[in-house]
């Protein structure tokens, strides 16, 4: 056990020595949340509109459904799916399909809505050509909404993103109401005489609309009811957090390549100390550091983002499961970077092939630019990156309110690729100690 002590103590003498490597895992990973945050708060909207499907359950079947449908395919902020592989959507599907994220919302038509609304219409229309003056209005406060069409929202929408979605539904509903008024004036004008018809017209100049109007507009959020919606912050101070943590590769792999060209492990293997020992200090100090990284991007985004203006960092799942998730990535991090060590003979060969990978990991796990608004070519290929992972994982946790048992799957995963990173590692050197196999 002591050696595993000895060593952790020489890496914690030579990584806080060393001045410059301290700013490039601490400084330069907090520069990028500050610097990416800033840049992408303004073209939030128009990142997460891209590519962006609404699901419709269209349960009437009618005018009110079909012209929802036509007016949310016009609309031009998303693409309107009421099937999917040939089966249609379902209201309980729907709310499965945005919990699972792979949607990030739905229009849901009541059956009867149609029906509803020209019920009401007709009653409205009843003292309005019977020859009374004075100013009638329809969905008046008090009678209540004759149907009632509801918007499922994902939390993790950027907030000007449903701002804008909700006020083009709100605006198609009302157009709606006005040619189901129009069409059931233009019937009961057609049975007219030409002097009714010119008495009717009179009157229908004098017609109001009720602010609320007859239709009415629900939302609801299939994960948990939140009262304060995530932004971009959400979305970058984990995702280059993370980015962060998997470039300790550089001083991980520099400290294997290190001791080995110098031939400090080669003394190390010719005394009773276990590789595991040699290894295990190395494991539990940079993990650490990993960790210690995290907490200040947390702050980061907790305390400083307000300042400039962004939104704050909130948490609106369960934090508990967030060190377990932190723990996870950071062992991924340290495993891969322990791993380049072994297989690579000089730092320049490790450090540019780790950095390359880690680049693509991060390109297809959502850190450059979110999952969901990839090809779906690109969403499946992205679950093999262990940055998405643990980036689903921060989603899960910040954004729709999850917690521990909704990323499990994604820590034992994280978990996974760690435990099999070490292993790999582990046998290289032990087969370099006792066979002295050439690296690359």
């Amino acid at each position: 056990m002591k050696e595993f002590f000895a060593t952790l103590h020489k890496e914690f003498l030579i990584f806080f020595r060393d001045r410059a490597g301290l700013g490039i895992v601490f400084l330069m990973p907090m520069v990028l949340v500050l610097v990416v945050s800033l840049v992408q708060e303004g073209t939030w909207v128009a990142i997460t509109a891209q590519n962006m499907e609404v699901l419709v359950v269209d349960d009437d079947g009618e005018s009110l459904g079909k012209a929802v449908v036509q007016g949310l395919a016009e609309s031009g902020l998303c693409r309107v799916v009421t099937k999917i592989s040939g089966k249609t959507i379902t209201v309980e599907g729907a709310r499965k399909l945005i919990m699972s994220g792979r949607h990030r919302f739905a229009v849901i038509v009541p059956a009867g809505s149609t029906l509803r609304v020209r019920k009401e219409v007709e009653r409205i229309m009843v003292p309005l050509f019977s020859g009374k003056k004075g100013v009638h209005t329809f969905g008046s406060p008090g009678k209540g909404e004759a149907a009632r069409v509801t918007l499922m929202l994902a939390p993790e929408l950027a907030s000007l993103f449903q701002e804008a979605l909700i006020a083009n539904i709100r605006l198609l509903l009302r157009g709606v109401e006005m040619a189901v008024l129009q069409e059931e004036v233009m019937r009961r004008v057609s049975g007219f005489s030409s002097r009714a018809t010119g008495a009717a017209s009179k009157q229908k100049d004098d017609l109001a609309l009720a602010k609320q109007g007859l239709v009415g507009l629900g939302l609801e959020y299939p994960r948990k009811e939140l009262n304060i919606l995530p932004s971009s912050v959400q979305q970058n101070v984990p995702a280059w957090s993370l980015f962060g943590m998997f470039f300790i590769l550089i001083p991980m792999a520099g400290s294997i390549i290190t001791e080995r060209v110098q031939g400090t492990l080669v003394r190390l293997y010719t005394t009773p100390a276990p590789i595991s020992a040699v290894f295990g200090g190395k494991i539990v100090m940079y993990t650490a550091v990993c960790c210690v990284q995290f907490c200040l991007m947390l702050g980061i985004g907790l305390f400083v983002l307000p300042l400039l203006g962004l939104p704050r960092l909130v948490i609106t799942g369960g934090a508990a499961a967030i060190p377990l998730v932190v723990f996870a990535a950071a062992l991924a991090a340290v495993g891969f970077g322990l791993l380049m060590g072994c297989i690579f003979s000089s730092l320049m060969k490790a450090a540019m092939f780790g950095a390359v990978c880690i680049v693509i990991f991060a390109a297809l796990g959502g850190i450059m630019v979110p999952v969901f608004v990839m090809p779906k070519v690109l969403k499946v290929i992205s679950n093999i990156s262990p940055l998405a992972w643990a980036q689903n994982a921060f989603t899960e946790i910040f954004a729709r309110g999850g917690g521990l048992p909704d990323v499990w799957v994604e820590i034992c995963a994280l978990l996974f690729f760690s435990i099999t990173s070490l292993l790999a590692a582990w046998v290289m050197e032990h087969g370099r100690a006792r066979n002295g196999f050439r690296v690359l």
